[in-house]
């Protein structure tokens, strides 16, 4: 009765083969077929999000689920009544609703920074918008980054420069770069969000599809939070760039032959995106044009009124030759034309 141990057949076995000796009993390999584990391709995903960010200098946060609507209402964005998923039993205000998005917890953590006299904050999340699509609830992957104050951190050799809207532009052009996406074009789009500012941001877009959006947070939004610093921001949803064709990567040998570079500057009007002429230089070129640059815009004294001058680099070769100067200056007057 003191063995209360022993339930089974299986543990009157394990005692006899105790008392008799386990090195008696002989080996054997186990049988059956190994399967090899595979991570979903979601998880695939923002593992290479996360280490991406990781490398380029942000940290990645954890937030709560939850989030006060009324702050999500005064960033524009769902309200009480309009698709938010609220909590039957709250713990506070500040909780009462599962976030429909999640910009407005890493401006949280910026403003919790910056009351800490820590001004330059780069952090990301890779969590889910919750919302209500036609009466049911509906989740989706969400990337989203913020960042304010110095784009590096202070030292001698570093300029000391203020973050911009083109860093977290690059930042999640870089995103989509390491998930597979390739001719990612820019939408000047100023509603491409409504907590950024009109003119000061955009979206990102493969073959028509959104697959990203960035900008500047606008001062409303900033008052929201008590963030005295501009504070800029990107986010991707995840859910719609997995569902793209990717192609899988290949490789491509190192070249052998020397390149070819040129510079170019166009005069043109304000209200003409570079992403339109770089798609022009880019269709001009041919086969040989390997990369376009930009690498300086001006405006001011010599420039005419309304106008802009931008520079690119164009960089020239061929896989199976050097190239000629006939080859490179065709290729190049037909940019130019």
């Amino acid at each position: 009765a003191f063995r209360r141990d022993i339930a089974i057949e299986e543990d009157l076995v394990e005692e006899v083969i105790r008392v008799w000796g386990y090195d008696r009993i002989p080996s054997t390999l186990p049988g059956g077929t190994l399967i090899p584990a595979r991570r979903p391709r979601t998880l695939e995903q923002a593992v290479a999000a996360r280490r991406a960010l990781v490398a380029a200098g942000l940290d990645e946060v954890i937030t709560y689920a939850f989030e006060d609507p009324a702050r999500e209402a005064a960033l524009g964005l769902a309200s009480s009544d309009d698709g938010l998923l609220r909590l039957l039993n709250p713990l506070s205000q500040d909780a009462s609703a599962l976030k429909s998005d999640l910009m407005p917890a890493l401006l949280r953590v910026i403003a919790t920074n910056v009351r800490r006299q820590q001004p330059n904050v780069r952090v990301f999340e890779i969590f889910k918008h919750y919302a209500r699509v036609r009466g049911e609830p509906a989740e989706s992957r969400w990337l989203a980054l913020a960042l304010t104050g110095a784009r590096a951190n202070p030292a001698w050799y570093a300029p000391r420069e203020p973050a911009d809207v083109f860093d977290a532009k690059g930042l999640a052009e870089h995103v989509l770069a390491v998930l597979g996406l390739r001719d990612v074009a820019v939408d000047a789009d100023p509603g491409a969000h409504p907590y950024f500012e009109p003119g000061r941001g955009g979206r990102l877009v493969v073959g028509g599809t959104a697959v990203a959006a960035f900008g500047e947070i606008a001062l409303p939004a900033r008052e929201v939070f008590d963030i005295p610093a501009p504070v800029f921001g990107a986010t991707i949803p995840l859910d719609v760039v997995a569902a793209l064709a990717v192609e899988p990567p290949r490789f491509v040998a190192l070249p052998r032959h020397p390149s070819v570079q040129r510079d170019v500057a166009f005069v043109i009007p304000q209200s003409l995106p570079a992403a339109e002429v770089e798609q022009v230089i880019r269709s001009a070129g041919g086969a040989l044009l390997r990369s376009v640059t930009l690498f300086d815009l001006y405006a001011g004294e010599g420039v005419g009124p309304g106008t802009r001058s931008l520079a690119w680099r164009l960089t020239f070769r061929a896989d199976d030759r050097t190239l000629t100067d006939a080859e490179v200056n065709d290729a190049y007057a037909r940019v130019i034309e």
